[in-house]
């Protein structure tokens, strides 16, 4: 066993209350997104640590490449072994050539690249980087307390649920559009949103959307928002009284879903879109037909009214 003394180099949006592990020597909240400056400021307080190992989460959304190569250059001249996690690797078939230059020169200097799926594991085969890469799926986190198979008879209220960020990409408009034609055959059936505001304002922005498509629809009272960041099991039981878990995503480049892990955690049947991003849970989740309002709610009315289905996919969800 080795006495590792971890310090984790953190957002500035990270809560000043947030508890920290006793794994944990210190956190330093000292980046933003797109500011070069912050990221200048890690580079320093790498410099004063000489750490043995230099762990990198790395995505799109928060820096370019070009940035990250400064902190990668600072932790090899120190020696230190690097890893770095990628959670968006198809992103860079869609930029410039300067941008995937820069990345390449970043992969090339770095000891490990983990990937999440066997999809990101051929497109860096593609890039020539083969021999420091390893593929680390995601994993799911069971709670103990939630019975592993409360059945799948449907309750008199049906009771739909949804999970993830509240993103304009998680297709939580279309849903509620979908929801409501779902009513047609099902009156008594709800809607939970177990979503939270991510800290953007076009999460803000896509929340006040959907409250007001709601209030147009005369939804209101079926509809439940649940936009807070909520503690992990908290957020897992809310999904447990669920007859179905919805991940109505529009396509995406991201690798790998961590709101899928959560749903498929709930030991409920989980329902997504026929995209790339979920092809990785093969039966364990039940395709609907398309993204848009439209099929989504085809999908789930032919769900909701076949038991057999629905028990074979929390069926096999369980064995996934």
């Amino acid at each position: 066993t080795h006495d590792l003394k971890v310090t984790v180099l953190a957002d500035r949006r990270t809560p000043a209350d947030l508890p920290i592990p006793p794994e944990l020597e210190a956190l330093h909240p000292i980046w933003e997104p797109h500011k070069l400056e912050t990221i200048e400021a890690s580079v320093e307080v790498l410099a004063r640590m000489a750490p043995h190992v230099v762990v990198l989460q790395y995505h799109p959304a928060y820096f370019a490449w070009e940035t990250i190569e400064t902190l990668i250059e600072e932790a090899v001249r120190q020696k230190a072994i690097v890893i770095i996690t990628l959670h968006n690797v198809r992103w860079l078939s869609h930029q410039e050539l300067r941008e995937r230059r820069h990345a390449r020169a970043a992969l090339e200097r770095v000891d490990r690249i983990i990937v999440h799926t066997v999809l990101d594991l051929n497109f860096l085969k593609q890039f020539g980087f083969i021999d420091n890469v390893v593929l680390m799926p995601q994993g799911v986190a069971l709670l103990e307390h939630l019975p592993a198979d409360r059945g799948t008879a449907l309750a008199p209220s049906p009771l739909i649920g949804c999970y993830g960020f509240f993103l304009p990409h998680k297709g939580i408009r279309a849903l509620i559009e979908a929801f409501d034609e779902v009513r047609r055959i099902y009156p008594a059936a709800r809607l939970r949103l177990v979503n939270a505001e991510y800290p953007s304002p076009i999460s803000a922005e896509e929340i006040l959307r959907c409250r007001d498509l709601v209030e147009r629809l005369g939804l209101s009272e079926v509809v439940e928002w649940h936009t807070q960041f909520l503690p992990h099991e908290e957020s897992i039981a809310l999904l447990a009284d669920c007859d179905v878990v919805v991940l109505p995503y529009e396509d995406t480049s991201e690798a790998s879903s961590a709101a899928a892990r959560g749903a498929l955690s709930s030991r409920r049947p989980v329902a997504v879109t026929p995209i790339q991003i979920f092809e990785e849970l093969g039966e364990a989740g039940y395709r609907l037909p398309g993204t848009d309002s439209r099929a989504i709610a085809k999908g789930l009315i032919d769900f909701l009214g076949d038991e057999a289905l629905r028990k074979h996919t929390l069926s096999a969800a369980l064995d996934w």
